[in-house]
């Protein structure tokens, strides 16, 4: 009898296996991945590289207008192969470095994944060989597209156009010589996955599960806030962004609409109207509104679709990502990434995998309602005699002074701090979820009777698909040690159930 593809038969009793091989392909999540962007255009190479600050810094003190045109999704970009970290000095001999590299190790941040690369090459599976593939991709691309060449990576044939290629003409399993895998992500890389998975049938039946942690499943406000206020470095009682990170995106919102205008993959990380309907469902709705002219007294909401609503420029109620201070070709591709939106998720919508499990995090500060206190439609200024002149609007007779901040957000308020503290009104910046990702979105693939507390050891893997931790952060996930080992349990229970 010859055995089946991929497992290993060592003849020391009758039908004894010694061995088998079940890869592991770690997909990371969004700007995870380390890119060369080569620029004859605008001096020197540049590398987007997590893991060097001097690389960060670098892109931080770039102008908007050309990161716009280096980030665009048009624009040439290759990942990098060779890790900064020196594998030698975490245990791999020369040939294992080696061979870690050419199975993707080098291709992302290791500050964000190294740690956890480390803890599941180190542990044991038992009779099991789980070698570690790391699938870093040009995060800027649309999801679906990047989805079918990761199908195509992992079983080595041609999904739609896309055409194996970083592992050889036969795949990731052609090169392992298997015919099984599994598949973990973080964040975007969730999406990524899911993706591959819908658009691959032989993908679907070569995967033994599909885990997916802190991930974007049906969209995150954060993302359409950032169009209204940019990416700023910290709210007072709310999330910081990062310093760095704030002066690299954008920290008003046409510096941030114009850099990410021409990336459909971030894009694609917008709330979709899955996610609307549900907040609204749960009386929360995904934006909310007062009038400056009926003294901010009547919550508004959104009813319409959120494709809609992104059509629509900053200035209106509710506010759109259209905005009026960009220039015409970032509003062009604007139009552009909300009909891909759209297509892309109304394609995915909340498909899954027979075999998917997911952990989400809540407890932590999130954007998961956007509220807009707006200032006036009509703004006036007071002359100040050496001073910038201070704006105001009139109500009932009254004026009514407001900052310059408020004008600039529509109002929006991170916080229920201040004057504002106890009065009834919608806020964003709640204990919903990661810091990212809230907790609606991150748990959209299950029901609450398939969801459990993450310390709870699972007695029917079967019917308890989703773990919930609390306080754990979007981005350092993998670091928190209840998800490293639920993650490890979980491979223990797939390797397990496969049939000899």
């Amino acid at each position: 009898m010859t055995p089946p593809r991929g497992h290993a038969i060592a003849r020391v009793d009758a039908n004894t296996i010694a061995r088998r091989k079940i890869p592991i392909v770690f997909v990371p999540g969004v700007m995870g991945s380390r890119l060369h962007f080569p620029m004859p255009w605008y001096g020197p190479d540049r590398n987007w590289d997590p893991d060097r600050d001097a690389a960060m810094l670098r892109w931080a003190l770039t102008p908007a207008w050309v990161m716009r045109q280096v980030l665009h999704h048009n624009a040439e970009a290759n990942l990098i192969a060779e890790p900064e970290e020196d594998l030698e000095d975490h245990g791999f001999s020369d040939s294992e470095a080696t061979e870690a590299i050419a199975r993707g190790w080098g291709t992302v941040a290791w500050r964000s994944y190294g740690p956890y690369l480390l803890f599941l090459r180190n542990t044991s599976f038992g009779s099991n060989d789980c070698p570690v593939y790391v699938y870093g991709y040009d995060w800027r691309q649309d999801i679906r597209d990047t989805g079918e060449q990761l199908a195509a990576d992992i079983i080595g044939s041609a999904v739609g156009s896309k055409q194996p290629s970083r592992f050889g003409s036969q795949g990731i399993l052609g090169r392992e010589n298997v015919d099984k895998c599994i598949i973990i992500t973080h964040s975007m890389g969730g999406l990524v996955a899911r993706a591959a998975l819908k658009a691959s049938g032989p993908l679907q039946n070569a995967t033994i599960g599909a885990l997916h942690v802190v991930q974007p499943t049906i969209g995150a406000p954060v993302l359409y806030r950032r169009f209204i206020t940019g990416t700023v470095s910290s709210f007072v009682g709310g999330v910081g962004e990062g310093t760095v990170f704030a002066m690299i995106l954008g920290t008003t919102g046409p510096s941030f609409t114009a850099v990410v205008s021409g990336m459909p993959g971030p894009l694609q990380l917008l709330p979709s109207d899955i996610y609307k309907n549900r907040s609204q469902f749960n009386t929360d709705h995904w934006i909310t509104w007062r009038n400056f002219e009926d003294g901010h007294q009547e919550l508004h909401n959104v009813n319409e679709s959120v494709y809609n609503t992104y059509m629509r420029p900053e200035s209106d109620e509710p506010p759109g990502i259209m905005r009026s201070d960009v220039s015409q070709a970032v509003r062009n591709d604007l139009s552009r990434r909300v009909r891909e939106l759209r297509r892309f998720q109304q394609w995915l919508g909340d498909w899954k995998h027979a075999r998917t499990w997911a952990i989400y995090s809540t407890a932590l500060a999130t954007d998961s309602t956007v509220h807009y206190d707006f200032p006036p439609r009509r703004i006036q200024y007071q002359a100040v005699p050496r001073s910038a002149p201070i704006p105001y609007g009139e109500r009932n007779g009254e004026r009514i002074y407001i900052s310059q901040r408020d004008i600039n957000w529509r109002g929006f308020k991170p916080d229920t701090e201040g004057a504002d503290r106890g009065r009834p009104i919608r806020r964003d910046m709640q204990g919903h979820g990661d810091s990212t990702v809230p907790a609606l979105s991150g748990s959209a693939l299950f029901t609450q009777s398939e969801t459990h507390d993450i310390g709870v050891n699972p007695t029917n893997w079967v019917t308890m698909r989703q773990f919930r931790c609390s306080g754990v952060s979007h981005e350092p996930a993998f670091e928190d040690t209840n998800v490293q080992q639920r993650s490890v349990n979980w491979i223990r229970y797939l390797l397990a159930t496969m049939s000899h």
